[in-house]
């Protein structure tokens, strides 16, 4: 049986520069550069966003950072291939609304995403769409915990207009927003 590289995603504040640190596993180093908390990949694990005002016109929530890592490489000596979209945005039917993303393989401090970022696909893509902080396409094992085992930096927000109905929208166990990475091991 192979076993798979185990992937774990990482929340971190947007004005605290994480790089060399990102890999860390020491709490009271992760927590000096920022570290909010690991985004586990089981059902019902959340990325919260603040609440938007559709009062006004056009708002855009919080931005969000996350890193990928790989915190075991299984029977794996590198991934490659990453696809990086959201799978469901089943709440999300009615109204003027985008999943709004940037990549950064530096650190950019306080950065806010606004309408003119790119649209997250909301399908898997064609071509790989993230990449490890060295630029590959590739995370590698290379004996050691490294920047080459850490993804690109992914800053997330969500644009809402006025005419999406008030509500909560996904959140703990439910489809209505859930982002999907896809990726080849050897």
């Amino acid at each position: 049986m192979v076993n798979a590289p185990t992937v774990e995603w990482r929340e971190w504040t947007t004005t605290i520069d994480p790089s060399g640190i990102r890999i860390s596993d020491d709490a009271a180093t992760l927590s000096a550069s920022g570290y909010i908390g690991e985004r586990s990949t089981i059902a019902g694990e959340t990325l919260v966003f603040d609440p938007v005002n559709i009062a006004v016109s056009g708002q855009v929530s919080d931005t969000k950072l996350l890193t990928a890592h790989i915190s075991a490489w299984g029977d794996a000596s590198g991934i490659s291939n990453m696809k990086f979209y959201l799978t469901s945005i089943s709440h999300f039917n009615t109204g003027d609304y985008r999943f709004l993303y940037r990549l950064a393989t530096h650190f950019v401090s306080g950065l806010v995403l606004n309408e003119t970022d790119s649209g997250f696909p909301t399908s898997q893509p064609t071509d790989q769409n993230l990449f490890s902080t060295l630029g590959s396409g590739v995370l590698a094992d290379t004996g050691f915990y490294d920047e080459s085992q850490v993804s690109q930096y992914i800053y997330l927000s969500l644009y809402i207009n006025n005419d999406v109905p008030v509500g909560t929208y996904g959140g703990a166990g439910t489809a209505g927003l859930r982002y999907r990475m896809l990726y080849d091991f050897s």
